[in-house]
Order: C-alpha cells, then sequence, then structure tokens
C-alpha cells in the first residue's frame, strides 16, 4: 500500500497543484467526535486520484486553504462515502462547502442494497477487507501508527472503483438516471454541523416544565466544564443522569457515577439549579394537522411503503417525511425530484 503523509507546507501546496488537475478526487475524514477528547475537529484528510493517495495531517498543518479551494472546485468531482457527517464537519472547522459530490453510500442504497457501509462495498467490489479495529481509535495521537495509517488510507484509495462498479450496477437496473437527480439535488443542500442543544436530549420533551428549566441550566454548566477539562460531555455525566439530576438534585458535594470534576464543582451546579427556577421556556409553535390533511399524509406513507416494497429501497428514498408534509402543506408535489414523481405516477397511488 503506497501513500504519501502529508504534514508540511511545501508537501502540501505540492499536491493541491497536482489535484487541481484532476478531474475526480476521492477523500475520507478522521476526526475527534466528542469520543477521546472535547468537540469535533478533524484529524487526517486522505486523498486519492485514480492512481495516487495521499493523507493530510490536518492536525499539524492546522491551515489548509489550498486544499479547501480544491475540494470547493466545481469542475472536480469529490467521491465521498456518506457525506452526512464529512461535510458537516467541514463547514463548521473550514467554511468548506463542496458543490460536486458523489456519494457512494447514496448511490448503493438506490441499488437497493441492504449493507451499504464501506467495508461491505470494498469486499464486494473490490475484493478487499477492511478492519474495523481502529473505528473507535485516538486520531488526535502522534506519531500515528503504521497500521493505522493504512486503515485510514483505504477509505478513499479503492472510492473511484467503488463508484465505477456502482454506475454499471445502475444502469443494468435502470436506475442511473435517479442517482443523476439525487447527486445534482445533494450538491444544493448547504450542511451545517447541528451542536448538540439541551432540548435534543432524548425524553426532555416529556418531562415536567419545571424539570425542563433545571435540564437547560445543568446541560450549560456541563458543556461549560467539559470543554475546559477537554472530555467529551459523557464522561462529566451522561444525559440519563442529567434527567435523574434535574428530577431529582443530587448533593453535588458528594454525588457518585461522574467526572471528579463534578463534586470540585458543585457550587457551579447548586447556582445552575437555582437560576433554572427563573427560566422561561419557549412555547411550542408546532401547527397541527387538520382531519384530511391527516388523511392525506396517511395516504402518502402508504404509497411510500408500497413503493418502497416494490423497488426495494428504503422509504424515505422514496420519499421523505418533510417531502411528504410539504406536499400535504402546499398542495403541490414540486418537493419530489422527476424520478420520485413518475414512480408515484407509475404506480398511481398518489
Amino acid at each position: 500500500m503506497t501513500f504519501e503523509y502529508v504534514e508540511t507546507q511545501e508537501q502540501l501546496q505540492h499536491i493541491c497543484d497536482i489535484l487541481s488537475k484532476e478531474k475526480s478526487i476521492a477523500i475520507d475524514l478522521e476526526c475527534e467526535n466528542n469520543l477521546h477528547h472535547y468537540g469535533v475537529f478533524i484529524s487526517l484528510i486522505q486523498i486519492s486520484s485514480p492512481t495516487t493517495h495521499w493523507i493530510v495531517d490536518v492536525l499539524k498543518l492546522k491551515q489548509i486553504d489550498c486544499l479547501i479551494n480544491i475540494l470547493e472546485d466545481t469542475t472536480i468531482e469529490i467521491i465521498i462515502h456518506d457525506v452526512s457527517f464529512d461535510l458537516r464537519i467541514l463547514a463548521k472547522q473550514f467554511n468548506c462547502y463542496p458543490q460536486h459530490i458523489f456519494d457512494t453510500q447514496l448511490a448503493a442504497l438506490l441499488l437497493g442494497k441492504e449493507k451499504v457501509g464501506l467495508k461491505n462495498l470494498l469486499e464486494e467490489y473490490c475484493n478487499i477487507g477492511k478492519e474495523s479495529k481502529f473505528q473507535m481509535a485516538d486520531w488526535t495521537r502522534r506519531p500515528l501508527t503504521k497500521a493505522m495509517l493504512e486503515y485510514a488510507a483505504k477509505d478513499s484509495m479503492y472510492l473511484h472503483k467503488v463508484k465505477e462498479s456502482l454506475l454499471k450496477d445502475l444502469t443494468k437496473k435502470g436506475r442511473l438516471e435517479w442517482v443523476k437527480e439525487e447527486m445534482v439535488y445533494l450538491n444544493t443542500i448547504r450542511f451545517e454541523y447541528p451542536t448538540p442543544q439541551w432540548h435534543d436530549v432524548k425524553c426532555v420533551k416529556s418531562t415536567e416544565a419545571e424539570v425542563m428549566g433545571r435540564i437547560k441550566e445543568l446541560h450549560a454548566v456541563r458543556e461549560s466544564i467539559a470543554k475546559k477539562v477537554d472530555r467529551p460531555v459523557h464522561f462529566i455525566f451522561n444525559n440519563k443522569q442529567l434527567i435523574e439530576f434535574a428530577t431529582t438534585p443530587p448533593d453535588w458535594d458528594t454525588v457518585k457515577r461522574v467526572h471528579p470534576v463534578v463534586r470540585r464543582s458543585a457550587h457551579r451546579f447548586k447556582k445552575a439549579l437555582d437560576q433554572a427556577k427563573s427560566v422561561k421556556l419557549p412555547k411550542n409553535q408546532y401547527k397541527k394537522f387538520s382531519q384530511k390533511q391527516k388523511e392525506q399524509l396517511n395516504a402518502l406513507l402508504e404509497c411510500q411503503k408500497k413503493l418502497s416494497l416494490k423497488y426495494n429501497i428504503a422509504g424515505y428514498l422514496i420519499m421523505n417525511k418533510d417531502q411528504m408534509r410539504d406536499i400535504v402543506i402546499s398542495g403541490n408535489k414540486k418537493s419530489l425530484r422527476t424520478w420520485q414523481k413518475e414512480l408515484l405516477e407509475q404506480t398511481k397511488c398518489a
């Protein structure tokens, strides 16, 4: 396995000069995602042209402007497996918004594959095994081992071949236009990384208003402390404990099963609970559907289920929840792509 490890600005500029002449490059990221440290940030970017491979040490370089320009160049196709996280972290950390993306996972999903992980596609199309032992690795450690770097390199090294194999299979199934249209739509989305908020905590909306106010304040203190000690928030205490502490406040000086910093910061949590008494929570602005709209939504759900079974692809690809809501509210199907409309019209189910 041959690749270049890029850790100087001179090296980076050299590969950017090479990449600027490519029509298509494949990339993957290795990140810290609140697993070993506080926050979300990129450690490595793996890059492959059809013939050459690089691993860029973003953590060491910090400044990667010329590479960002390559990723945003609309004349260069960027092949990624599953854009959902990678594009969001690029946006968050570098204000980077690639606009010529091909997502191999989305293509696999539209083929009707059940196993669409990169590991599965590498085995199917490239006869390459991919170990999973480094999935939970700390990519902030330096130096990285040879085994870790080889693991990372595989994530971009075979994506060109995977893409071409997927396109052949899609053509055989008559679904190539589906994928083309989905990629066009994908490139219109401005991905943003959502910072977890207190109201995102599971089950929080089912708690009483008084408890919700406590959760809001305790959540803010936990976040602040986690950042200060550079530990993931769940190292301080997890969300289940957050709800427990908000429901029945503990003795913060002696509380168990938490990071030691919690007891040392007892005064901050006590103060947070006092402040919670005056917290004003936002009112739910959600507008309920009429009975007719509920019936329309149920009909669309049935249609989605029928088409999902017929074409053996996930229901949300046929029509997702936002699209169905938009159809019910607007009274038209403008939110659907052409291939989706054609499926509905052909089956006459909606």
